[in-house]
């Protein structure tokens, strides 16, 4: 929201310097008038709607980007849901050390899996000044998993 705020009185300054003079005020009062003879409010108005249309588009692009990101994750997930299934098979039919063995990887695979969702859902309400460092997160997350499934 600063940097919004910040925004306009940037815009606001170089609407009344870079027009070639300073802001006039029309006789009887009002508000003042650029040289060209157009309102400073106006001008303002215009740049905030700007600013509203080009914020709109980056939240679309991030929209996309993690729904395609979720996209990409999902058939993983599905893929070791199915290896730990088969795992759970194992288990059922082994004994002893082999049994345990299996029974860590599972455990190990459920842990890393629940991590993966955990950011997952970061990933869907991340913002966009966060949305590199939630990535990164759930890429790390992913190669863990992976990792643990191996």
């Amino acid at each position: 929201m600063r940097a919004t705020s910040g925004l306009f009185v940037v815009i606001a300054l170089a609407l009344t310097t870079g027009c070639g003079g300073s802001p006039t005020t029309p006789p009887g009062g009002g508000l003042p008038r650029l040289p060209d003879g157009s309102k400073i409010g106006e001008k303002i108005k215009a740049a905030g709607e700007q600013i509203k249309g080009a914020a709109a588009d980056v939240a679309e692009q991030l929209k996309e980007k993690r729904d395609q990101l979720v996209n990409a994750v999902k058939p993983k997930l599905e893929e070791l849901d199915k290896k730990v299934d088969e795992l759970k098979k194992k288990a059922a039919t082994a004994t002893g050390a082999d049994k345990q063995k299996l029974q860590d990887q599972i455990d190990k695979i459920t842990e890393k899996r629940h991590d993966v969702e955990k950011k997952l859902g970061e990933v869907k309400e991340a913002a966009a000044e966060r949305w590199d460092k939630v990535k990164e997160g759930l890429d790390d997350a992913m190669k863990e998993l992976q990792d643990a499934a191996k």
